[in-house]
């Protein structure tokens, strides 16, 4: 009997409050989900213009200005992906930005432009990558600590 009662206190209460309110006017419009309405972040092309001898960095074709109209600006992580493999890194200042063997994207100072290196690595052994070959940049999230590798995604 007070299961019975439960339930029969549960209706009435649902039957109140939808009587008491009338319906709107006109029905909300739909909305796409949050996820759905947010633009991916812009990839961006460049070139590997050279790679130097002592330490394969890779040097490629965009300049800090370049790189900060589209934000890719200091302390932000970007991927960097090549033949389907991507290299998730910190766009530092100095390798000391980062851990020994970790990749770090930096702007050359003696041409202005972004280069990627590992830090006491080989950045363009390690990627398989040659002079004219295009590297695609996109701006991304810090990866957890849980899942930071020095080994490509992908």
């Amino acid at each position: 009997m007070t299961r019975f009662m439960s339930h029969l206190l549960t209706a009435c209460i649902g039957f109140i409050g939808i009587a008491g309110c009338g319906a709107p006017e006109d029905p909300p419009e739909p909305v796409a989900a949050p996820e759905m309405t947010e633009a991916m972040p812009e990839k961006i092309e460049v070139e590997i213009l050279n790679i130097s001898e002592e330490f394969a960095n890779i040097n490629t074709s965009i300049t800090r200005e370049e790189l900060a109209e589209k934000g890719f600006v200091e302390n932000s992580w970007i991927t960097v992906t090549y033949k389907d493999k991507s290299y998730p890194m910190l766009m530092g200042k100095d390798y000391g930005d980062v851990a020994r063997g970790k990749w770090i994207a930096r702007i050359d100072e003696e041409d202005n432009r972004l280069q990627l290196a590992i830090s006491f690595g080989n950045a363009a052994t390690d990627m398989g990558c040659t002079v004219g070959d295009k590297l695609q940049l996109q701006l991304t999230e810090a990866p957890s600590m849980e899942n930071a590798t020095t080994q490509p995604a992908g």
